[in-house]
């Protein structure tokens, strides 16, 4: 086997080794989340709301409010609703840390604007000069 073949067959080797652990890494998170879904029941519950305020607060109407408690399906945007309401703090926590972790990543990826160029876009936003 020439030398080319073997880094061929090597790069396909890593490529396919890093789909399998991609694979990994998603269906635990898909378990995860059937996790979730399966107990949101029980964490609104458990929590100090009643029913019908979850249910008005996430702007799901009652009867597929219901229906999807019951068969667990929920999307995730309904679930972060229904998670802002049971744990706002926890909720509000996370979003901070993942604002920062993204802000660092723009920083060093040298995706930044300067005070100066903020202060200009206010200025024209507001019809300043």
């Amino acid at each position: 086997m020439s030398h080319e073949e073997n880094i061929k067959k090597d790069h396909f080797k890593l490529i396919f080794t890093i789909n399998e652990n991609l694979i990994h890494i998603m269906l635990a998170e898909i378990i995860k989340y059937k996790s979730i879904l399966n107990s949101i029941g029980d964490l609104i519950a458990n929590s100090p709301f009643k029913m019908e305020y979850i249910i008005r607060e996430t702007e799901i109407p009652p009867s597929t409010f219901y229906r999807k408690m019951k068969n667990a399906t929920f999307t995730p945007d309904e679930i972060m609703k229904i998670a802002k309401i049971l744990r706002p703090e926890e909720v509000y926590l996370f979003e901070l840390k993942e604002s920062i972790k993204d802000a660092k990543e723009d920083y060093k990826a040298g995706r930044v604007t300067t005070h100066k160029d903020v202060i200009e876009e206010i200025k024209k936003d507001f019809f300043l000069s």
